[in-house]
């Protein structure tokens, strides 16, 4: 089930390349998020992470959504379902040959004998090992992200003028 995550995963990374239309890429980047926290609940014991991962993925995307449709003009959406399903299929195919190459050639290839598949899930299994990103010394990192948020926010609503009004002028 995980090897098919990653393959669809991996699939929404070559279709967001060839996307155009903001909707269609909005659409991709919210599919990509559902398949981010699926297999990071896989690797948790407790779903609470990747369920608040995924809603600030998603308030995120509204806010993107809400700036595209304030400052992008008014174009159909429109999808060549052939060449859609061509690109699907193709990448579907590489996927799942790039998945028999890794069964294949496990231990030569992709994962040399310091680094091994099943260590790497049993270290995924300790309920510290999510902790860790907030203990020392990674506090610290997660404190700068903060106050570079809080300043960005202070700063961003010190420059917007509410006199000026929306963003998107009617005429």
């Amino acid at each position: 089930m995980l090897k098919l995550m990653l393959s669809l995963s991996m699939t929404m990374n070559f279709l967001i390349l060839f996307s155009f239309h903001p909707l269609f890429m909005t659409l991709i980047i919210i599919m990509q998020t559902l398949m981010l926290c699926l297999i990071l609940n896989f690797f948790s014991l407790s779903m609470w992470f990747s369920y608040i991962l995924f809603l600030t993925f998603l308030g995120g995307m509204l806010i993107l959504f809400i700036y595209m449709t304030s400052l992008s003009s008014n174009n159909k959406l429109s999808l060549n379902i052939y060449k859609l399903t061509s690109f699907i299929l193709f990448s579907l195919l590489i996927n799942f040959f790039f998945l028999y190459k890794m069964d294949m050639n496990y231990s030569m290839i992709f994962f040399q004998d310091s680094f091994n598949l099943q260590n790497f899930l049993i270290m995924y299994e300790y309920p510290k090992n999510l902790n860790m990103m907030y203990n020392n010394p990674n506090f610290m990192i997660t404190i700068m992200m903060i106050s570079y948020l809080l300043i960005t926010l202070i700063i961003i609503i010190n420059i917007s003028n509410p006199k000026i009004g929306a963003l998107r002028h009617l005429y």
